[in-house]
């Protein structure tokens, strides 16, 4: 389940809103959760927040799994994405 909408930065934040024991998903687990779970890739279009920075020439980057088709791409951190958390 989404937990909403947040910039980068307070993606942590509405997962802890959540349950004390949720965090935003690294990239190879919502790599696992995008192989796993087929609601995911039929979601509406949205980039969801992974905690992995990108830091390859563009440090005020993260990376976001672009739904559908489910392709990783480097994310403004500014900018607002969809936070899908995971339990610690």
């Amino acid at each position: 389940k989404d937990a909403g909408s947040a910039t980068f930065s307070n993606a942590g934040a509405l997962c802890l809103q959540q349950d004390s024991d949720s965090r935003v998903p690294n990239r190879d687990e919502l790599t696992a959760m995008l192989v796993n779970e087929p609601l995911v890739k039929n979601s509406s279009q949205v980039n969801l927040w992974s905690s992995t920075v990108y830091e390859a020439g563009n440090p005020g980057t993260a990376w976001a799994a672009w739904i559908p088709p489910g392709d990783f791409v480097a994310i403004p951190r500014n900018e607002t994405g969809t936070v899908r958390c995971v339990k610690r």
